[in-house]
């Protein structure tokens, strides 16, 4: 048992080492700030992300000269899609800066990969348009504007709101609303932030959420104001705040006895009331939305529009009649991933190609929103010989330039070798074909179409599917070995068993409608051994099991007259020298009632040194093979 253990330890110790020797696929890192200029007091965020992780901690030690570092924080996120597995993991570090003018946010060391670094304008004084700090005793107050790269917005086109809450300490609970923007979408971009500032020598929280507002048609694009409703701490007749409340000296500030966490006051019946309501709106906006400045059809307004091709690092090798799988992913930066396009998959002649379901996502970015739309289709190539693939092109519009832009994967000219012993020339056999474009994504349903898809599962795997194979791989391999551990486990308690046990066909259980041992099988039953026969013997009267008595015991009769073996227990008593009328007994023990008890200690103890015979048997004939009707009267 312990040599199994180590096996399996080993076992164990192996598949986990090839798991961890899985090399991680690093991207670059991508960097953005919460906000920027800032107010020079004003805590803000940095926040760096890369999709499939990093392989280490970012090193922070370059922000220390111009940033004090307020707090850290880190998620991730993990999807799989597909048949894809992708991961993501964020670092979110809370700065402030020590001094005002234009700092520089440096690059960042992440594993083996480094971050932009960014230009950061630190202010004195409020910039125009911020709130001057609120006036003087205001305790709420809200600024909404459109953020740098939304002016003069086209149809579709992404214009970057945001809001920013301003609460002072006297504020006790409230409620935010939504923008609400007619003939536009809303979309909110990453998560709500929360920190700290001064203003007038005041110090405000500050609630900041962001939004991309999409316009879905042109002219004046109205947006509303936001509100807050809430509560704040009564003041006293000279304006200024109320002495403090015994609440107030036990628990001070802590926002877990705040009225915003438990939806009322717990101490307000105890304390006595104090507050009175509050509502605040923000200034409302109004934006100048062009109309599209090309052909709706090809209208995809964007900062930066990029296609990958999955064959760029590593072309396929084609062979005719196996299916191999492209997948061409779309990254638009100021879109969402459903306002991409599907793609025209051109179909070259004696090809047949199967399109894969579009898998469209939508991420935050620096600027906004990032929309990454996935458009994989799978080629069957019919016959070798030479194959080109043209280029494919995106049409969209560059915002930063304001001109009509091309983004482009290049063609490919391809080899398709023989495959499945067919030559060049030899057609395929007919299939279901799905032409590549608009509208018709409908799945092939022939069998041979599905075959080939599951035959090539392993080569549509894009990007990091391998790996995901291979876990699969791995986990197999897990549950194969713990197979053959319990098998063996099994097989190790099967032999324990049939140490005590009389593996024969004689040792059947024996019918309440005929209790008596069928003498024809003993007679043809393979001869045992004698000691163990012997401890089923005594098993048997030990629990007074008359049924399992009676075969050991002519089986014992065998062992010990394996050619002319006792036929019924009237027969072994006869011939026995000590014991007969204890045999006898069992043997009426067998015809009588069911539930009756037979003493089997009184058989034991007779016949506990063995079975003694008094004479040798006696010729049978033919009508003898059969028991008698009335044992030990014959």
């Amino acid at each position: 048992m312990q040599a199994m253990k180590r096996g399996w330890g080993r076992v164990l110790g192996l598949l986990l080492g090839l798991l961890l020797c899985l090399p991680t696929v690093h991207a670059a890192v991508d960097v953005q700030i919460s906000q920027n200029p800032v107010y020079l007091g004003d805590t803000f965020t940095l926040t760096l992300s890369a999709e499939g992780g990093s392989g280490g901690e970012p090193d922070l030690a370059p922000l220390r000269q111009d940033f004090e570092v307020r707090g850290t924080g880190t998620s991730s996120r993990m999807s799989f899609i597909n048949g894809r597995m992708t991961a993501r993991v964020e670092w979110r570090i809370e700065l402030r800066a020590r001094r005002s003018g234009d700092l520089t946010i440096p690059a960042l060391q992440v594993g083996s990969e480094r971050s932009r670094a960014i230009a950061l304008k630190v202010t004195d004084t409020p910039l125009a348009g911020d709130p001057k700090s609120v006036a003087a005793g205001e305790h709420v107050h809200i600024d909404m504007r459109i953020e740098p790269g939304g002016g003069n917005p086209y149809v579709q086109q992404q214009i970057p709101l945001l809001v920013r809450f301003y609460l002072d300490e006297a504020v006790r609970k409230g409620k935010y609303s939504e923008p609400q923007i007619a003939d536009a979408v809303v979309e909110r971009v990453g998560q709500e932030r929360r920190y700290s500032t001064q203003r007038n020598g005041r110090r405000y929280q500050v609630i900041e959420r962001r939004y991309a507002v999409f316009p879905q048609k042109s002219g004046d694009l109205r947006i509303p104001p936001v509100r807050f409703e809430g509560e704040i701490r009564d003041q006293a007749p000279d304006g200024r705040s109320r002495p403090r409340s015994l609440r107030d000296d036990l628990f001070g500030d802590d926002p877990f006895f705040k009225g915003g966490i438990l939806g009322s006051d717990p101490f307000d019946d105890v304390f006595g009331k104090d507050s009175k309501p509050v509502r605040k709106f923000s200034s409302a906006l109004t934006v100048k939305v062009r109309p599209p400045a090309v052909a709706q059809d090809g209208w995809l307004p964007a900062s930066a529009v990029r296609l990958r091709d999955s064959w760029a690092d590593a072309p396929p090798q084609l062979k005719a009649g196996q299916p191999v799988t492209r997948t061409i992913t779309i990254e638009a930066e100021g879109l969402t991933g459903a306002q991409i396009p599907q793609l025209d998959f051109p179909v070259p002649p004696g090809t047949r190609i199967y399109r894969e379901p579009i898998d469209n996502t939508t991420r935050a970015g620096s600027a906004g929103l990032i929309g990454v739309s996935r458009q994989s289709v799978t080629y069957i190539p019919s016959n070798a010989g030479d194959l080109t693939l043209p280029e494919m092109a995106l049409d969209w519009w560059d915002i930063g330039r304001d001109a009509a832009a091309t983004a482009t994967v290049p063609a490919w000219g391809l080899k398709v070798l023989p495959g499945d012993g067919r030559t060049a020339g030899t057609p395929m056999p007919d299939e279901t074909t799905v032409p590549g474009s608009d509208g018709q994504r409908a799945a092939a349903t022939s069998t041979a179409v599905k075959a080939e898809r599951a035959h090539s599962w392993g080569e549509r795997l894009p990007d990091r599917g391998w790996q995901v194979g291979g876990l699969l791989l791995l986990l197999a391999l897990l549950a194969l070995a713990w197979w053959l551990m319990r098998r063996r486990r099994r097989a190790g308690r099967a032999n324990s068993v049939s140490a005590t046990r009389v593996p024969s066909a004689s040792m059947a259980p024996v019918s309440r409608s005929n209790r008596v041992p069928s003498i024809a099988s003993e007679a043809q039953a393979p001869v045992q051994d004698a000691s163990t026969l012997m401890r089923s013997l005594e098993t048997a009267c030990r629990d007074q099991d008359a049924e399992a008595a009676a075969r050991a015991l002519l089986a014992l009769a065998k062992a010990h007259r394996p050619d002319q073996a006792p036929r019924s227990l009237g027969e072994l008593a006869d011939r026995l020298s000590e014991g007969g009328d204890e045999v006898r007994a069992l043997d009426r023990a067998l015809y009588g009632p069911v539930g009756d008890s037979w003493p089997g200690d009184r058989l034991w103890q007779v016949l506990r040194d063995g079975l003694t015979f008094a004479q040798p048997p006696r010729e049978t004939s033919t009508a003898d093979a059969l028991p008698p009707l009335y044992p030990g009267h014959g």
